[in-house]
């Protein structure tokens, strides 16, 4: 796998996720496994594409396995 570093916003996660502000931020806080954001300045994160996609693969391979 090639890997670009490309960097989202919170806001262009949850849109790429299509989930709602509310659960990102839920999920955020009670999901250990979610890719910890990258803080650019004061108050502003930054998150990693690639990182949000393998959480994301590793989401679905949990529950192909249950």
């Amino acid at each position: 796998m090639t890997y670009e570093l490309k960097y989202m916003t919170a806001t262009k996660v949850y849109n790429y996720l299509g989930i709602s502000k509310a659960l990102f931020y839920r999920v955020l806080k009670n999901d250990p496994t979610f890719p910890k954001g990258l803080e650019i300045t004061k108050g502003k994160k930054v998150y990693d594409k690639n990182s949000i996609d393998e959480w994301l693969l590793s989401k679905n391979s949990q529950t192909n396995l249950s």
